[in-house]
């Protein structure tokens, strides 16, 4: 059985680091160590979270943030943009 590949939005592969451990049931073990973080552009909407966009790095992510932000201060509408790390394992 051939593991699948996972690849991003360009069709290049991802290496997600070594495959899963398999139990002697045949079960995944999920890792408990931490590959990467992501980050991730929370978007708040009269204090509901209502979408998320990931980035891979910080300085995309502070710069989308950034952009929401002001438009929602020119909106004066109660959204907000917030940025949150997101463990890959």
């Amino acid at each position: 059985m051939s593991i699948p590949k996972i690849v991003d939005l360009h069709g290049k592969p991802i290496n997600i680091g070594d495959s899963p451990t398999i139990d002697e049931q045949g079960n995944a073990i999920i890792p408990t160590q931490v590959h990467h973080h992501v980050f991730g552009v929370q978007i708040w909407e009269e204090g509901h979270c209502s979408g998320v966009a990931l980035y891979r790095s910080m300085v995309d992510a502070r710069a989308v943030r950034d952009v929401l932000n002001a438009k929602y201060a020119e909106l004066k509408v109660d959204h907000e943009a917030k940025i949150m790390n997101y463990p890959v394992y």
